[in-house]
């Protein structure tokens, strides 16, 4: 296995020239896979598919998970972080969307990953916050990207953009960060304060994330209590290539939390 530097020419640094040459800072310290450059390129035979591409140094990708664990944007706990798809008791009514949901989060690490466009909607109480807690813990300690969070929270940090001085620089980058997650749960999702700000920024994201999905590139899981009075996008959620509508109804397990020993 060649470190990829050895393909890379060098790249003049004068006046004249942008330094555009990759950071040595993509993975650990003189790595001794990739160097610190964080890719690699196998060496395969013709006609392996990895032939030719590019992938992500073991190490760096490692670093990758401690580096999204870190970040706050996620919506995960350490405790989450012990929690598994096994924790969600058959007595929850969420059990069934478990079993057609959790081949479509794992196959986000293989080379196949599918997208979908889920809608779950039911009481409180259910299980449903526990489910997206639970799909996000589980991708991220994958190396799967992805963020567990409640609308109006989502809302709130793109708004704080316009804190920065470069708001519009700002508000893009935020923007894409919630776009191009792997995964993306989001929660009470009818709780969410509807001004017209917030009604586009809904809008252009949910709009982002279906067609992420459409190409297989993402999987968007969002749960409320009452379904989403937006006809265009119950539209996508209804899409039969990639959208998913639940609708369940339980008894509030909180209430019996410490008769049934759960973890949430």
């Amino acid at each position: 296995m060649k470190r990829i530097q050895e393909y890379l020419p060098e790249v003049p640094t004068d006046g004249a020239h942008r330094d555009t040459r990759i950071q040595y800072d993509n993975c650990v310290s003189n790595c001794p896979v990739c160097g610190g450059i964080g890719y690699v390129r196998a060496e395969v035979p013709l006609g392996d598919p990895r032939f030719g591409k590019i992938e992500r140094c073991p190490n760096a990708a490692a670093l990758d998970i401690q580096r999204m664990k870190a970040d706050p944007r996620i919506g995960i706990t350490e405790r989450d972080f012990e929690l598994s798809f096994e924790n969600i008791r058959p007595v929850s009514p969420i059990t069934q969307v478990v079993a057609d949901i959790k081949p479509l989060v794992l196959s986000r690490a293989s080379k196949t990953p599918k997208g979908a466009f889920v809608l779950i909607v039911g009481t409180p109480g259910i299980g449903k916050s526990l489910f997206l807690r639970t799909v996000v813990a589980v991708a991220v300690s994958s190396g799967i990207t992805g963020a567990y969070a409640n609308l109006a929270y989502t809302l709130d940090d793109l708004r704080r953009a316009y804190d920065m001085p470069n708001a519009g620089e700002e508000l893009e980058e935020r923007f894409i960060w919630w776009q191009n997650l792997d995964i993306l749960a989001l929660d009470e999702f009818d709780k969410a304060n509807s001004t017209p700000w917030a009604r586009e920024r809904i809008h252009m994201l949910m709009d982002a994330r279906y067609r992420l999905a459409v190409e297989g590139r993402g999987l968007t899981l969002v749960a409320s209590n009452s379904e989403p009075m937006d006809d265009y996008l119950m539209s996508r959620f209804r899409d039969q290539r990639v959208g998913r509508v639940y609708r369940l109804n339980g008894q509030d397990i909180r209430t019996r939390t410490r008769e049934l020993k759960l973890k949430w």
